[in-house]
């Protein structure tokens, strides 16, 4: 599953999840860079991501909040903090999640 997380205001900052390879790739108007990343739980049962990159600022152990805001009944605001002794990361993501709709009966079933 890949996910884009874009700025709103000019679509130049974006952040791309990759769950298939567990990396984050972020691109803004100056810089490309990306992370390789694995998810534990730290001591106190925190959930922590271990981020490895060339890139200085995004290596480490990094402890990781997400809090979802609901907006509407099918709407709401993801927003997730990464945070190391020397780095902070924040981004949103507004999610719509459509009705469920139940499947049609197929042949044979009851």
């Amino acid at each position: 599953m890949t996910d884009n997380v874009l700025n709103d205001f000019e679509g130049a900052n974006q952040i791309i999840i990759n769950n298939w390879s567990n990396s984050i790739d972020i691109s803004t108007f100056d810089i490309d860079t990306s992370a390789q990343f694995s998810i534990e739980k730290d001591n106190k049962d925190n959930t922590e991501i271990i981020l490895t990159s060339k890139e200085k600022a995004l290596n480490g152990d990094f402890e990781m909040k997400i809090d979802t805001i609901d907006l509407g009944p099918q709407e709401y605001l993801v927003k997730v903090e990464l945070h190391s002794k020397k780095n902070y990361i924040n981004f949103q993501k507004r999610v719509i999640v459509p009705p469920w709709k139940p499947e049609p009966p197929r042949r044979g079933q009851v």
